[in-house]
């Protein structure tokens, strides 16, 4: 069970990048990832543990879900602190004043009807003063703490105490996370156990414990048991591959586990990668305010619009760390990745990618073919009308993709019916352009070799040539294109020695 559908690109099995597939013998481990975010440096794996273990609640879209602590929707009500010191000033003002004017019978002895209501008269009229004493300081005291209440309430005496008092004063403990229960601890892999992978399940969770898993090899794995659910591999190969090979099993196609190197941070248990901290500032909403912002896969799935003037930081902030996400999905066989760029970009090392084609670049092992790859010329007339022709909001008229198709299917298969290939860049424009010569040796060409027969594609051809409005003009002028000296060897189709791949 080495790989999935989602990895196996067409014709990079054998020899797929210029590097061994698989890692020889005796080499050693790919680098480990960097230390995941938060946890500090050790030699075994309960960095990797603590990482994998930490809180993800949910958040809203674009927050960095790792250790995020939630906010309210709606910003509490905040008092200005002169207001607020002002106001508890001003509070107990006014009940050390009710309690002067109570005190000194000001306010007459209405105060003392609950007391009277309430007790019995031999407690207020005996003969024993301590017995009086109690009673009566204790309603003293009772009245006080009331007054207190009722004015520390009007003037938020506890949030004075939270701002400025012993709470604001000493930082806050960070709370300790006791061990999940094995049933619930992620690195136990509860879902195989669950499933009757018992085995299989104690092996991981050991490389877990030995410090040989990483991130990656958490994702590609899980991706892989995803799949035996699913029904795309068998239950017996995913536990023997887990069995043989531990955390490095079912390996990318490539043999890698990791990228060269890492500039930004990821959460592959949610796929996110962080670009930054959102500002902390009342444009935007409560919750979102000092937040780490992130991008993950289900926003990814949508759009993204970058805005900013040249130079101000948009690939380097936001592109190559969505570049690296997504070449980590592409090792954990979660994404199929394909990144365009000009030379000198800022998307990575040329060691993150499997293939690195360099357009027009004389040294580059890679160049682009021009038919998809494929020897069927029906489907390559369709690949190339596509990449041709593709925007329907074309202003020629007749340039769909369907026309298209039929003008390079009436060449494509003559031509290679005699030569055994597809044209290349010159003969294809020469072809869409009509030129008498090339049209005249192709037709010769088809009668000396026994293939009659298709001439009457090169006779419809030539009879739309002739109609006004025809779209070979359209495909010829954008063919002309790649017709330059810095791409003649980039798309060969001669299939010869020293062509690149």
């Amino acid at each position: 069970m080495d790989s999935d559908a989602t990895r196996d690109a067409r014709g990079t099995h054998a020899n797929p990048v210029p590097r061994p597939a698989v890692p020889p013998e005796g080499a050693a481990l790919p680098p480990m990832p960097p230390v995941p975010p938060g946890a500090p440096p050790r030699p075994d794996g309960s960095a990797f543990l603590a990482w994998l273990r930490a809180s993800r609640p949910q958040a809203a879209p674009g927050v960095w879900r790792f250790g995020h602590r939630p906010r309210p929707e709606q910003e509490p009500e905040l008092i200005p602190a002169r207001q607020l010191l002002s106001g508890a000033l001003i509070a107990f003002l006014l009940g050390w004043l009710v309690w002067s004017l109570l005190w000194n019978g000001y306010l007459g002895g209405w105060w003392v009807l609950p007391l009277e209501l309430f007790t019995p008269d031999s407690w207020r009229q005996g003969n024993s003063a301590v017995g009086n004493a109690v009673l009566w300081y204790s309603y003293y005291t009772l009245i006080a703490v009331v007054i207190m209440l009722v004015v520390g309430r009007l003037g938020r005496w506890g949030e004075v105490w939270r701002r400025y008092g012993p709470p604001a004063w000493r930082p806050a403990a960070p709370a300790t996370e006791q061990p999940p229960a094995p049933e619930q601890d992620p690195a136990e892999w509860p879902q195989l156990r669950a499933s009757g992978a018992h085995d299989a399940a104690a092996r991981l969770a050991a490389d877990a414990r030995a410090g040989l898993m990483r991130d990656v090899d958490h994702a590609r794995i899980s991706r892989a048991w995803q799949g035996v659910r699913s029904g795309a591999h068998s239950l017996a190969a995913f536990t023997g591959a887990v069995l043989k090979d531990g955390a490095a099993a079912c390996p990318h196609p490539s043999g890698e586990r990791d990228l060269p190197a890492r500039q930004a941070r990821h959460d592959l248990v949610t796929g996110q990668v962080r670009l930054g901290t959102t500002a902390d500032d009342p444009r935007n909403p409560y919750h979102y305010r000092g937040a780490g912002l992130a991008l993950g896969p289900e926003l990814l799935g949508t759009s993204l619009l970058a805005v900013g003037p040249a130079g101000s930081g948009k690939t380097g902030s936001v592109v190559r760390p969505l570049a690296e996400s997504l070449c980590l999905h592409a090792l954990a066989g979660q994404a199929a990745l394909v990144v365009v760029g000009a030379a000198g970009a800022g998307l990575g090392p040329d060691g993150s990618y499997d293939v690195v084609v360099r357009v027009g670049h004389p040294d580059s092992v890679y160049d682009l073919d021009l038919y998809g790859g494929t020897t069927d010329p029906d489907e390559a007339a369709a690949i190339l009308a596509e990449a041709l022709v593709g925007d329907l909001a074309d202003p020629h008229p007749g340039s769909d993709s369907r026309r298209s198709t039929t003008v390079l299917a009436q060449l494509l298969g003559p031509f290679q019916a005699v030569h055994g290939r597809f044209p290349s860049v010159p003969e294809l424009r020469q072809l869409l352009d009509g030129t008498p010569g090339p049209l005249a040796a192709l037709r010769k060409a088809l009668t000396d070799t026994g293939h009659a027969s298709l001439l009457r594609e090169l006779d419809a051809r030539e009879r739309q040539m002739a109609h006004p409005g025809d779209v070979g003009a359209v495909l010829a002028d954008r063919v002309a294109l790649l017709d330059r000296p810095a791409f003649a060897a980039f798309f060969d189709t001669s299939g010869g020695p020293g062509r690149s791949r």
